[in-house]
């Protein structure tokens, strides 16, 4: 069952729609290295789905780093991070392609699951 549409398809892990920031990490087609923070819209066991404007950085197949913030406590900063594999990209309608701000959404496959990392700042 997919917990964001209600209906049922053959998907391997159950899909969740969440909202937390994130950093991607990657090289665009021509080998240029890019970091952009951005938002991770859902996420399962396999894959997960973020936004992006930087549309020109994004193709098929395209190795990232992933750096998910989860929502902290006090002094500490709970963050998820692994390597992933562009498998989808979907861009928005062909009236949202004239707007200056045209967003993206990027669907990848992970290489394995997301390692759990915490971070701790000195007050």
């Amino acid at each position: 069952m997919d917990k964001m549409n209600g209906e049922s398809n053959n998907r391997e892990f159950d899909r969740f729609s969440v909202e937390f920031e994130m950093e991607v990490i990657g090289e665009n087609i021509v080998g240029k290295k890019f970091r952009e923070k951005t938002v991770l819209k859902d996420v399962s066991g396999g894959g997960a789905l973020f936004v992006s404007k930087l549309v020109e950085n994004y193709f098929l197949g395209q190795p990232l780093e992933l750096t998910i913030n989860l929502p902290g406590t006090g002094n500490a900063t709970a963050f998820m991070e692994g390597n992933a594999k562009v498998v989808r990209i979907i861009q928005q309608s062909d009236l949202d392609m004239k707007q200056k701000n045209q967003e993206i959404s990027v669907a990848v496959t992970l290489d394995k699951s997301l390692q759990l990392g915490t971070s701790f700042v000195n007050s």
